[in-house]
């Protein structure tokens, strides 16, 4: 009783707006309560993934923050490529396996097709919460659920990250939903113009692809001088064919007969191919496991004091012989720079469209370890170079229009499409 008197006395008598009377003062009321009143007085809208929380898509994470903090209540599904799962409100239908294979059984008995019951609770959702806007992390969901946007005339906004466009295998998977959805989609977000160049290629012009590279917290990776520090060479992400870090691997076994204190850090978990042992078991075969850490998953804030430790950040991207599988913008790239950390890479995708070979980063070509080898050990025998590159670089990342407006550029995304809906 003394908690709603407390809100309704702001609310009525010194007039606040529920949001503020209710999440900024009342910490003890109930947190669904507050959940929602403020469903009640903010546009809702949903974020979709594949994903809940999986630790390399940092990006998925910092742009449902930007959003909250932007004014909107964002519900986040996630549990496959078509989501089975709400932050808000838990499964969609269940979670039980007996009822997965009934409804899954039943499904077949009356030919409904694949995730029909699914698809019924996901539209229900849509309309049970008034969505107004659906943006779909990576093309490969965004064909999973625009049909179902398309039925209840929700916008939908469809960011394509990497994979999505470019492995063989998934392309062929979802050319043709990919045509109908890019005609659907109010906003196709791309993270690298190779992105947009391929989008445009395989479908003709699109007037609704807009380039918007990089989700990353800029405040968190204040910029620092790493000149001074120890011979440790990082590299952060994923163990993947994509980010062969056996190519750092071999580039660093090669400096080291050079620079034989010198340290590699690996930070990341396997991607699920069995990389990571592949690499440790190079590491081994080349006789290097005092010199190279594997570090495993770490906090952004953890992944921050590697990079302030470190003198040069490593990045040999490649595009996958079978597959012609590649990266967006990896943002590991975008965080080294911004923090100072002078980085030699590929180039590859979005790196070689945010690193000015020379002048805020060295590039070398994909494949090429004997190169990267050279260059990483010109940063570390002349340290006013690298200093030089890495405070450019931090400099240039600071300014680009995509990066210090993107609260501004995402909501005003969210804005046009929410209305054309």
């Amino acid at each position: 009783l003394a908690n709603y008197g407390v809100y309704y006395f702001r609310r009525f008598v010194l007039m606040q707006s529920k949001t503020k009377a209710a999440g900024d003062h009342v910490e003890s009321m109930s947190r669904r309560w507050r959940r929602n009143e403020l469903m009640k007085e903010l546009p809702n809208i949903v974020v979709v993934n594949k994903n809940r929380n999986k630790y390399s898509e940092t990006f998925v994470d910092h742009r449902v923050r930007t959003l909250r903090e932007q004014g909107y209540f964002v519900h986040y599904l996630f549990g496959g490529y078509f989501p089975d799962t709400s932050s808000v409100s838990g499964a969609l239908i269940t979670h039980a396996p007996w009822r997965i294979h009934f409804l899954a059984f039943w499904e077949l008995f009356w030919n409904r097709g694949n995730n029909y019951f699914l698809r019924k609770a996901f539209r229900k959702y849509l309309r049970k919460h008034r969505i107004t806007l659906v943006l779909a992390e990576f093309g490969t969901v965004g064909a999973q659920i625009f049909e179902d946007c398309k039925a209840c005339n929700v916008p939908l906004i469809v960011t394509y990250r990497g994979y999505d466009i470019h492995h063989v295998g998934t392309i062929e998977k979802h050319k043709e939903a990919y045509r109908q959805m890019l005609a659907y989609s109010s906003k196709v977000l791309c993270v690298s113009v190779a992105i947009r160049d391929k989008l445009q290629t395989m479908y003709g012009p699109l007037d609704n692809l807009v380039y918007l590279p990089l989700d990353v917290d800029v405040e968190l990776f204040e910029y620092s001088d790493h000149s001074s520090n120890e011979n440790v060479f990082l590299s952060v992400g994923r163990f993947s064919e994509t980010k062969a870090q056996h190519l750092v691997v071999l580039a660093f076994e090669k400096v080291l007969k050079k620079i034989p204190h010198a340290k590699l850090v690996l930070v990341g978990a396997d991607g699920g191919t069995g990389h990571l042992e592949n690499v440790m078991t190079l590491v081994k075969a080349l006789k290097i496991e005092d010199a190279v850490s594997f570090k495993g998953v770490l906090s952004k804030k953890a992944v921050l004091q590697e990079m302030q430790n470190a003198i040069v950040y490593i990045q040999h991207s490649v595009k996958t012989p079978v597959n012609h599988d590649m990266e967006g913008t990896p943002v590991s790239v975008a965080e080294a720079m911004l923090c100072g950390l002078p980085v030699v890479a590929t180039k590859h995708a979005g790196i070689a469209e945010i690193i000015e070979h020379g002048k805020t980063g060295l590039l070398v070509a994909e494949f090429d370890v004997d190169a990267m080898a050279t260059e990483m050990k010109k940063l570390i025998m002349d340290r006013q170079l690298a200093s030089a590159m890495a405070s450019a670089a931090s400099e240039k990342m600071r300014a680009m229009p995509e990066l210090a407006g993107y609260a501004n550029l995402l909501r005003k995304m969210v804005e046009e499409s929410r209305i054309k809906g």
